[in-house]
């Protein structure tokens, strides 16, 4: 059984070889006794954007971007950045086969997962300073900036209460028993934008 990294690059050579017909097709070669027809340029650009939306017609799952910068990686040999993206395809595969687990992984999770490790990361390096072990430190501090840039781009303050108001309108929220919908929606909306304690802190003055 092929794992999503072999399949991954399984994927991009087809991508290669039906783009390459493609050009082919629109751009015929030279045969033997006949000279080739012109190529005209509305096929030729045609034929390079079909190449090309083959390879962004979707957005790459978190766990097909890691598989991506794990190659990238490899092939510069840059080994504490491979450590950090290695964490984040272990913690994905333990979401994607542990109890309960159903395919794909929801956002909310996937994020809940980032944040965790980079946390972590924090905290260590945190008690590494404590200790003088600037030198670890620094290593995790590497590896957490590594993770973050997983994250979207963090809102808070005014942005965040704008947002949670739009979210309360949109429910039709009234008062706090009312903050089981706001917060599951919110979460879903806000996956890995926001703190949670923050939304709830929010979502309680908003509605009580």
């Amino acid at each position: 059984m092929q794992d999503a990294y072999t399949a991954l690059i399984i994927d991009d050579e087809q991508d290669d070889r039906d783009g390459l017909e493609a050009l082919s097709l629109a751009c015929p070669p030279e045969s033997e006794g006949r000279r080739r027809a012109p190529c005209t340029l509305n096929l030729c650009i045609l034929s390079i954007l079909l190449l090309t939306l083959q390879k962004t017609r979707y957005t790459m799952t978190l766990a097909e971007k890691i598989n991506e910068d794990i190659k990238a990686a490899m092939l510069a040999r840059d080994l504490k950045k491979l450590d950090a993206l290695r964490a984040i395809k272990s913690g994905l595969l333990i979401l994607k086969t542990g109890k309960g687990a159903a395919g794909e992984i929801p956002q909310d999770l996937e994020m809940g997962l980032l944040k965790k490790l980079v946390k972590q990361r924090k905290e260590s390096a945190a008690i590494y300073r404590e200790k003088g072990r600037s030198d670890l430190a620094e290593e995790e501090e590497f590896q957490a900036e590594i993770i973050e840039a997983y994250l979207p781009e963090q809102i808070s303050g005014e942005e965040l209460r704008e947002t949670v108001k739009s979210i309360i309108a949109e429910t039709g929220a009234e008062s706090m028993k009312d903050m089981g919908l706001v917060m599951g929606t919110a979460s879903k909306q806000l996956a890995g934008k926001a703190d949670n304690k923050e939304i709830s802190m929010i979502v309680k003055e908003l509605l009580g």
